[in-house]
């Protein structure tokens, strides 16, 4: 008889997919017997603070780009905030096909 918990199967994660099983290896005790991953995972040996401090680096260059291409949205962005953050404290919030609600913030994601 063995005992405990054995491998069990196997799982394919694509992407976002592979990022969703690299996760959800780590917090389980009883892993497949086999993982492949496809698509490429970025390497791991940057500190996330670094990564992040990266990408909104390169989040707030590309607005820039975006805005100095489009420079009518930018009254545009700023009237829907305003109508988001107005309902935001409402009893009439903007509800999102899934349920939750439309905030400035997350518009602005």
């Amino acid at each position: 008889a063995v005992n405990g918990p054995q491998p069990w199967g196997g799982a394919l994660g694509q992407s976002f997919g592979g990022f969703c099983l690299m996760t959800y290896l780590s917090s389980i005790q009883n892993p497949p017997e086999l993982v492949y991953f496809t698509g490429g995972i970025a390497p791991m040996n940057t500190p996330v603070r670094e990564v992040y401090d990266r990408l909104w680096l390169r989040v707030r260059e590309r607005s820039w780009k975006y805005y100095e291409q489009y420079p009518g949205d930018v009254a545009t962005v700023k009237k829907i905030v305003r109508k988001l953050l107005a309902h935001e404290n409402s009893a009439d919030p903007i509800i999102l096909p899934s349920g939750g609600i439309l905030t400035a913030r997350r518009f602005l994601q």
